[in-house]
């Protein structure tokens, strides 16, 4: 999810920074840094992430993720911390341990944070289902 955040970011003209949120790491210095060979890298993906905004256009734009917010999957760690969602692969994207804290307390550590607003803007919460684009279109 961050490297697909970042290659959207990156060539999102209109991109802002993050808003820094209290408790959080600031996510303009914490995601994957971008270099000649991340680039590269992900220019070589048969589906570029910023292609997921086109081809879900006509999905209705939701404000909360139905599996990132918890309301289906709870995502837990072999050392107990619960996860963002599946997607996330950075230790620090967690919303707290699974013993101290209720699933509506995780569901609320999820709505609005940083990382979910620009995965959601950029449809990359779609964008990891994707099958078979050749179909698709």
């Amino acid at each position: 999810m961050e490297n697909a955040i970042q290659y959207c970011r990156e060539k999102d003209a209109e991109a802002s920074s993050f808003e820094v949120q209290p408790g959080r790491p600031d996510w303009n210095s914490a995601l994957p840094p971008v270099s000649k060979q991340w680039r590269d890298t992900m220019d070589r993906l048969k589906i570029p992430p910023d292609k997921a905004r086109e081809m879900y256009k006509d999905i209705p734009l939701h404000p909360v993720c139905p599996v990132g917010a918890g309301s289906m999957f709870t995502f837990i760690r072999h050392d107990g911390k619960t996860s963002m969602c599946a997607c996330v692969a950075d230790r620090r994207i967690t919303v707290g341990d699974y013993l101290d804290h209720t699933p509506e307390q995780f569901i609320e550590q999820r709505t609005g944070h940083a990382i979910c607003q620009q995965c959601i803007k950029y449809r990359l919460n779609l964008y990891f289902h994707i099958v078979d684009r050749e179909k698709w279109e």
